[in-house]
């Protein structure tokens, strides 16, 4: 939408699409952790820009309050809303960590990595994080200066423990959201989605904005005049669409599972993402993870304690029925 508008104006030259490149979705998140980059423009003067990812603000907010003078080095959180749920720390780590592994990848460090330059969206059943502010980014090269690469990948790992530890200090000891994960297993169509009851609501969604559309249509069409076979013709072509919103909804049932999370599973995810924490702020150098996807293998660990050993091979034979889908016979060549 953003891009599509840009576009249209007489200052914009040029926009380009980014080329979206194919990830395989892991289980529990909800892809990347940076904010994503649509597309790029340049403007009749020169200028270069950039088409962002929009976030709602009703839903996206700042993880933490800016520094403070009292604590200098300590994040901030609010007072009233700065306790986190198991599930909120677990969103933050996964999503935070496969966004500077991301950036560590393209030879960017991020320079600011604390709270309140992360968003979250707290989410009950569903929370999920974003990296953000780049004011302080820089790039590196592993083949111009390797102690310097390493040097940042190292004090970047350093400032994702000291964000954990911050947030596992601010736990509120509860596991936050249901009791139960719900995934959509749709292996026919070669996709997988674990986005839980969210896949309900919007099916249910689709089949309200259908159930709404009988008034507008006519009133719409009365208003302008239309005769009654025209309003008897567009009332049938009304019901086939409530015909294929039930099938839809009668399909997608078939494909959801429910899972029930490990009872202490929540816990062991805690102490796993202390042990990290603690291990990425050890004085010691030769304690600390080489690389952040160290980091992002460690932080994966604790999630499979949270989410049990049902889910994670539910989701391992799934993506492996995907493979198997688009794998090329060389017999069939």
């Amino acid at each position: 939408m953003a891009a599509a508008s840009l576009a249209t104006t007489s200052h914009i030259t040029e926009v380009e699409e980014e080329e979206e490149e194919e990830e395989e979705e892991e289980e529990g998140s909800d892809g990347g952790g940076v904010i994503e980059t649509l597309a790029k423009f340049t403007t009749k003067d020169g200028k270069n820009g950039l088409v962002m990812e929009y976030l709602d603000p009703t839903d996206w907010k700042n993880l933490g309050n800016p520094p403070s003078f009292d604590s200098v080095t300590r994040d901030v959180f609010d007072k009233e809303k700065g306790k986190f749920t198991a599930r909120e720390i677990l969103a933050v780590a996964i999503n935070v960590a496969k966004g500077i592994s991301q950036l560590h990848k393209n030879g960017v460090c991020h320079g600011d990595i604390y709270a309140h330059n992360i968003l979250i969206d707290r989410d009950q059943d569903h929370p999920s994080a974003k990296l953000g502010d780049f004011g302080a980014a820089m790039f590196f090269d592993d083949n111009e200066n390797p102690r310097f690469s390493q040097m940042v990948r190292e004090n970047e790992a350093r400032a994702f423990g000291c964000l954990l530890d911050d947030m596992l200090m601010n736990y509120d000891g509860t596991r936050g959201g249901s009791d139960s994960v719900v995934i959509r297993e749709n292996s026919r169509a070669g996709q997988t989605h674990y986005t839980g009851d969210k896949i309900v609501f919007d099916i249910l969604d689709r089949s309200s904005r259908i159930r709404g559309q009988r008034t507008a249509i006519h009133g719409t069409l009365l208003s302008k005049g239309k005769t009654e076979e025209e309003l008897q013709e567009l009332e049938r072509k009304r019901k086939e669409m409530f015909k294929q919103a039930s099938k839809l909804r009668r399909e997608a049932a078939k494909e959801i599972v429910h899972i029930k999370l490990p009872e202490d599973g929540y816990k062991k995810t805690i102490s796993s993402l202390r042990q990290l924490a603690d291990e990425l702020m050890h004085p010691t150098r030769s304690v600390r993870p080489k690389n952040f996807d160290l980091v992002v293998e460690r932080v994966r660990e604790s999630e499979k304690f949270f989410y049990g050993d049902e889910y994670v091979k539910r989701i391992e034979k799934i993506k492996t029925s995907q493979r198997r889908r688009y794998d090329v016979d060389p017999t069939s060549e």
